[in-house]
């Protein structure tokens, strides 16, 4: 998915395949409800929401403002190419979201995830301080 497309654009993208109505296949969204660690099952859509947030907006110029006085340097904003919860709290209930990590984004989500410790506490710093940073 990208930017601008909705639940209901992508079916409709699908459904118009001529290989889909040739077929009369049936299309839609599957559902995970995997019990977790706890037995615990939550019924949610297997449905990634795109979500994106602006430069100027409050959030990210309180997160750059912080970033910017922890480590003395230039914050970089861009976008990541691997999903996060941010589907759930900005795609779907409108939660102004932004991520921070440590290590290199080409490595999240991968089976070469990896992270060295002095990233881990760096971002601490940060993790530790934007709470209290951002109600100023």
């Amino acid at each position: 998915m990208t930017t601008g497309e909705s639940r209901e654009s992508i079916l409709k993208e699908i459904k118009s395949l001529k290989s889909i109505r040739d077929s009369d296949a049936r299309v839609r969204i599957p559902e995970y409800d995997i019990p977790s660690y706890t037995g615990l099952k939550y019924k949610t859509d297997k449905f990634f929401s795109t979500w994106s947030i602006e430069e100027d907006h409050a959030l990210i110029r309180c997160a750059r403002r912080l970033y910017e006085e922890l480590f003395a340097q230039q914050s970089v904003v861009k976008k990541w190419n691997f999903s996060t919860n941010g589907v759930a709290t900005a795609g779907l209930y409108n939660i102004p979201t932004f991520g921070f990590g440590p290590a290199d984004p080409l490595f999240a989500h991968t089976t070469e995830d990896q992270c060295p410790i002095s990233h881990l506490t760096e971002a601490m710093k940060f993790y530790a301080a934007f709470p209290s940073f951002y109600v100023q």
